[in-house]
């Protein structure tokens, strides 16, 4: 995988294999927070990136895979609008 070629992408299946076998709980990393912290993640898109990510590889998730994209996409479009005001109030 260490190389820039089209070939590396022959990789991803047995890799997606070897995690659904192995079943690392490091992608399931929300389970292992306290109790009083797992509400906060439903506000960090984070959450969303890692459970599509999850999807993708293993198959499951929390959540559907067009909610987490329609999450990361709303929060993408609201940063871009935000980061246009922040540079335009800018003085140079």
């Amino acid at each position: 995988i260490g190389r820039k070629s089209p070939a590396t992408l022959a990789q991803v299946l047995p890799l997606r294999r070897a995690l659904a076998t192995i079943r690392p709980d490091i992608v399931h990393a929300r389970s292992r927070l306290p109790a009083w912290l797992a509400p906060l993640t439903i506000i960090d898109p984070l959450t969303y990136s890692v459970d599509g990510l999850r999807n993708v590889i293993l198959g499951s998730s929390q959540f559907h895979l067009a909610h987490d994209i329609g999450i990361i996409g709303t929060v993408s479009v609201l940063l871009i609008f935000a980061g246009t005001a922040a540079f335009e109030r800018m003085k140079l």
